[in-house]
Protein backbone atom coordinates (compact mmCIF):
# COMPACT_ATOMS: atom_id res chain seq x y z
CA UNK A 1 0.00 0.00 0.00
CA UNK A 2 1.52 3.37 -1.01
CA UNK A 3 2.64 5.77 1.72
CA UNK A 4 0.33 8.52 0.49
CA UNK A 5 -2.65 6.37 1.43
CA UNK A 6 -1.94 6.75 5.15
CA UNK A 7 -1.54 10.52 4.82
CA UNK A 8 -5.17 10.59 3.69
CA UNK A 9 -6.68 7.64 5.56
CA UNK A 10 -4.99 8.39 8.89
CA UNK A 11 -6.64 11.77 9.58
CA UNK A 12 -9.97 10.51 8.24
CA UNK A 13 -9.85 7.51 10.58
CA UNK A 14 -8.91 9.72 13.54
CA UNK A 15 -11.80 12.09 12.88
CA UNK A 16 -14.18 9.13 12.57
CA UNK A 17 -13.05 7.66 15.91
CA UNK A 18 -13.28 11.02 17.71
CA UNK A 19 -16.71 11.60 16.19
CA UNK A 20 -17.91 8.20 17.37
CA UNK A 21 -16.62 8.83 20.89
CA UNK A 22 -18.29 12.24 21.00
CA UNK A 23 -21.59 10.76 19.78
CA UNK A 24 -21.61 7.87 22.30
CA UNK A 25 -20.68 10.23 25.15
CA UNK A 26 -23.50 12.58 24.20
CA UNK A 27 -25.95 9.70 24.03
CA UNK A 28 -24.89 8.51 27.47
CA UNK A 29 -25.25 12.02 28.89
CA UNK A 30 -28.79 12.21 27.56
CA UNK A 31 -29.61 8.80 29.04
CA UNK A 32 -28.34 9.77 32.51
CA UNK A 33 -30.07 13.15 32.29
CA UNK A 34 -33.37 11.54 31.30
CA UNK A 35 -33.19 9.01 34.16
CA UNK A 36 -32.36 11.81 36.62
CA UNK A 37 -35.45 13.70 35.50
CA UNK A 38 -37.59 10.59 36.06
CA UNK A 39 -36.26 10.43 39.64
CA UNK A 40 -36.81 14.17 40.13
CA UNK A 41 -33.06 14.80 40.52
CA UNK A 42 -31.08 17.71 39.12
CA UNK A 43 -28.36 17.03 36.54
CA UNK A 44 -25.11 18.84 35.75
CA UNK A 45 -22.70 17.69 33.07
CA UNK A 46 -19.71 18.38 35.35
CA UNK A 47 -18.79 20.12 38.59
CA UNK A 48 -15.20 20.88 39.56
CA UNK A 49 -16.08 21.11 43.25
CA UNK A 50 -16.23 17.31 43.47
CA UNK A 51 -13.12 16.47 41.45
CA UNK A 52 -10.63 16.63 44.31
CA UNK A 53 -12.97 16.75 47.26
CA UNK A 54 -11.95 13.63 49.19
CA UNK A 55 -8.63 12.32 50.54
CA UNK A 56 -7.16 8.87 50.01
CA UNK A 57 -7.34 6.26 47.30
CA UNK A 58 -8.93 6.20 44.76
CA UNK A 59 -9.64 9.94 44.82
CA UNK A 60 -6.08 11.28 45.18
CA UNK A 61 -4.14 8.72 43.14
CA UNK A 62 -4.60 10.40 39.76
CA UNK A 63 -2.73 12.69 37.41
CA UNK A 64 -6.00 14.20 36.12
CA UNK A 65 -9.56 13.97 37.46
CA UNK A 66 -13.01 15.26 36.66
CA UNK A 67 -16.48 14.82 38.18
CA UNK A 68 -19.07 14.20 35.46
CA UNK A 69 -22.80 13.47 35.36
CA UNK A 70 -23.34 15.14 38.75
CA UNK A 71 -26.75 14.32 40.23
CA UNK A 72 -28.42 15.98 43.22
CA UNK A 73 -31.41 14.40 44.91
CA UNK A 74 -33.19 14.11 48.23
CA UNK A 75 -34.26 11.13 50.31
CA UNK A 76 -36.67 12.15 53.01
CA UNK A 77 -35.33 15.50 54.17
CA UNK A 78 -31.67 14.62 53.58
CA UNK A 79 -29.96 15.62 50.30
CA UNK A 80 -27.37 13.50 48.53
CA UNK A 81 -25.04 13.81 45.54
CA UNK A 82 -23.92 11.19 43.04
CA UNK A 83 -21.42 11.58 40.23
CA UNK A 84 -19.03 9.76 37.93
CA UNK A 85 -15.41 10.43 38.84
CA UNK A 86 -13.10 10.09 35.82
CA UNK A 87 -9.44 9.56 36.69
CA UNK A 88 -6.37 9.40 34.50
CA UNK A 89 -3.42 7.76 36.21
CA UNK A 90 0.22 7.45 35.30
CA UNK A 91 1.44 3.88 35.58
CA UNK A 92 5.06 2.78 35.40
CA UNK A 93 6.12 -0.66 34.26
CA UNK A 94 9.74 -1.86 34.42
CA UNK A 95 11.56 -2.37 31.16
CA UNK A 96 13.11 -5.71 30.41
CA UNK A 97 16.06 -6.40 32.65
CA UNK A 98 14.89 -4.09 35.46
CA UNK A 99 14.29 -5.92 38.72
CA UNK A 100 11.30 -5.14 40.88
CA UNK A 101 7.80 -3.99 39.98
CA UNK A 102 7.59 -0.90 42.17
CA UNK A 103 9.08 2.33 40.92
CA UNK A 104 11.10 4.25 43.49
CA UNK A 105 11.69 8.00 43.44
CA UNK A 106 15.41 7.36 42.96
CA UNK A 107 14.86 5.20 39.87
CA UNK A 108 15.50 6.60 36.43
CA UNK A 109 12.52 7.13 34.13
CA UNK A 110 14.52 5.38 31.42
CA UNK A 111 14.14 2.11 33.33
CA UNK A 112 10.34 2.23 33.14
CA UNK A 113 7.64 2.46 30.53
CA UNK A 114 5.03 5.05 31.37
CA UNK A 115 1.44 4.80 30.27
CA UNK A 116 -1.81 6.59 31.06
CA UNK A 117 -4.81 4.57 32.22
CA UNK A 118 -8.43 5.71 32.49
CA UNK A 119 -10.59 4.72 35.47
CA UNK A 120 -14.21 5.60 36.25
CA UNK A 121 -15.90 5.45 39.65
CA UNK A 122 -19.47 6.01 40.73
CA UNK A 123 -19.37 8.12 43.89
CA UNK A 124 -22.29 8.80 46.22
CA UNK A 125 -22.17 11.14 49.21
CA UNK A 126 -24.43 12.47 51.94
CA UNK A 127 -23.85 15.20 54.48
CA UNK A 128 -23.81 14.59 58.23
CA UNK A 129 -25.30 17.15 60.62
CA UNK A 130 -21.90 17.63 62.32
CA UNK A 131 -18.24 17.07 61.46
CA UNK A 132 -16.78 13.88 62.94
CA UNK A 133 -13.27 12.35 62.94
CA UNK A 134 -12.18 10.82 59.64
CA UNK A 135 -12.98 7.13 59.35
CA UNK A 136 -12.93 4.36 56.74
CA UNK A 137 -14.93 1.14 56.95
CA UNK A 138 -14.99 -1.78 54.52
CA UNK A 139 -14.99 -5.55 54.50
CA UNK A 140 -11.74 -7.04 55.77
CA UNK A 141 -8.98 -7.09 53.17
CA UNK A 142 -10.44 -4.22 51.10
CA UNK A 143 -8.68 -1.24 52.63
CA UNK A 144 -5.17 -2.68 52.74
CA UNK A 145 -2.30 -0.19 52.57
CA UNK A 146 -4.67 2.67 51.80
CA UNK A 147 -5.58 3.09 55.46
CA UNK A 148 -1.95 3.18 56.56
CA UNK A 149 -1.04 5.92 54.10
CA UNK A 150 -4.25 7.90 54.68
CA UNK A 151 -4.03 8.02 58.47
CA UNK A 152 -0.27 7.78 58.88
CA UNK A 153 -0.63 4.52 60.77
CA UNK A 154 1.76 1.59 61.02
CA UNK A 155 0.62 -1.98 60.43
CA UNK A 156 0.43 -2.46 64.19
CA UNK A 157 -1.76 0.63 64.57
CA UNK A 158 -4.15 -0.68 61.90
CA UNK A 159 -4.45 -4.05 63.62
CA UNK A 160 -5.19 -2.36 66.93
CA UNK A 161 -7.77 -0.10 65.33
CA UNK A 162 -9.61 -3.11 63.95
CA UNK A 163 -9.96 -4.84 67.33
CA UNK A 164 -12.79 -4.56 69.83
CA UNK A 165 -14.68 -1.91 67.89
CA UNK A 166 -18.05 -3.64 67.80
CA UNK A 167 -19.28 -7.16 68.34
CA UNK A 168 -17.00 -10.15 67.76
CA UNK A 169 -18.83 -11.07 64.55
CA UNK A 170 -18.68 -7.48 63.31
CA UNK A 171 -14.93 -7.18 63.95
CA UNK A 172 -14.34 -10.42 62.04
CA UNK A 173 -16.21 -9.11 58.99
CA UNK A 174 -15.19 -5.45 58.80
CA UNK A 175 -12.02 -3.39 58.87
CA UNK A 176 -12.08 0.12 60.31
CA UNK A 177 -9.40 2.79 60.06
CA UNK A 178 -9.41 5.99 62.07
CA UNK A 179 -6.97 8.01 64.09
CA UNK A 180 -9.62 8.08 66.84
CA UNK A 181 -10.54 4.47 67.83
CA UNK A 182 -12.69 5.72 70.70
CA UNK A 183 -14.86 7.60 68.21
CA UNK A 184 -15.31 4.37 66.23
CA UNK A 185 -16.36 2.49 69.35
CA UNK A 186 -18.96 5.16 70.13
CA UNK A 187 -20.25 5.17 66.56
CA UNK A 188 -20.53 1.43 66.03
CA UNK A 189 -22.99 0.55 68.72
CA UNK A 190 -24.41 -3.01 68.92
CA UNK A 191 -27.44 -1.78 66.98
CA UNK A 192 -25.26 -0.26 64.21
CA UNK A 193 -23.10 -3.42 64.05
CA UNK A 194 -26.16 -5.63 63.77
CA UNK A 195 -27.59 -3.48 60.98
CA UNK A 196 -24.33 -3.55 59.00
CA UNK A 197 -24.10 -7.34 59.31
CA UNK A 198 -27.63 -7.65 57.89
CA UNK A 199 -27.19 -5.10 55.10
CA UNK A 200 -26.77 -6.53 51.60
CA UNK A 201 -24.59 -3.55 50.56
CA UNK A 202 -22.22 -3.28 53.51
CA UNK A 203 -19.65 -5.76 52.18
CA UNK A 204 -19.50 -4.26 48.68
CA UNK A 205 -19.68 -0.58 49.59
CA UNK A 206 -16.61 0.91 51.31
CA UNK A 207 -17.50 4.03 53.27
CA UNK A 208 -15.31 7.01 54.05
CA UNK A 209 -16.22 9.79 56.47
CA UNK A 210 -14.37 13.05 55.97
CA UNK A 211 -15.47 16.03 58.03
CA UNK A 212 -19.24 16.20 57.75
CA UNK A 213 -19.51 14.09 54.60
CA UNK A 214 -20.00 10.34 54.20
CA UNK A 215 -19.08 8.83 50.83
CA UNK A 216 -19.13 5.43 49.14
CA UNK A 217 -17.86 4.38 45.72
CA UNK A 218 -17.56 1.52 43.26
CA UNK A 219 -15.60 1.17 40.04
CA UNK A 220 -17.58 1.74 36.86
CA UNK A 221 -19.83 4.29 35.19
CA UNK A 222 -22.62 6.02 37.06
CA UNK A 223 -25.96 4.23 37.14
CA UNK A 224 -28.75 6.36 38.65
CA UNK A 225 -30.71 3.31 39.81
CA UNK A 226 -27.66 1.89 41.59
CA UNK A 227 -26.74 5.33 42.95
CA UNK A 228 -30.21 5.62 44.48
CA UNK A 229 -29.72 2.28 46.24
CA UNK A 230 -26.34 3.31 47.63
CA UNK A 231 -27.65 6.71 48.71
CA UNK A 232 -30.31 4.89 50.72
CA UNK A 233 -27.57 2.75 52.28
CA UNK A 234 -25.58 5.84 53.32
CA UNK A 235 -28.68 7.52 54.73
CA UNK A 236 -29.49 4.47 56.84
CA UNK A 237 -25.88 4.24 58.03
CA UNK A 238 -25.94 7.95 58.91
CA UNK A 239 -29.07 7.31 60.97
CA UNK A 240 -26.98 4.96 63.13
CA UNK A 241 -24.48 7.68 64.02
CA UNK A 242 -25.45 8.44 67.63
CA UNK A 243 -26.40 11.99 68.55
CA UNK A 244 -23.46 13.76 70.12
CA UNK A 245 -20.76 11.86 68.23
CA UNK A 246 -18.76 14.74 66.79
CA UNK A 247 -15.17 15.82 66.37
Amino acid sequence: MPDWFWYIAGPVLLVAVLGYLWYTDRQRSETVKRKAAELDWSYHASDRRYSGRFPGDPFESAWWRRARHVLHGTRGNRPFTAFELVLVRREYRPRRGVRGLRRLSSDSDRDYRRRLTLRRYQVVLVELPVAVPDLDIARRGFLGRTIRSRFGLSSKDVDLTGQQIGTEEFDAEFEIATADPEFARRMFTPDACSWLLRSSLSRESPVRIHGNEMVTWREGRINPTDAKKRARYLHELADHVPTGVAS
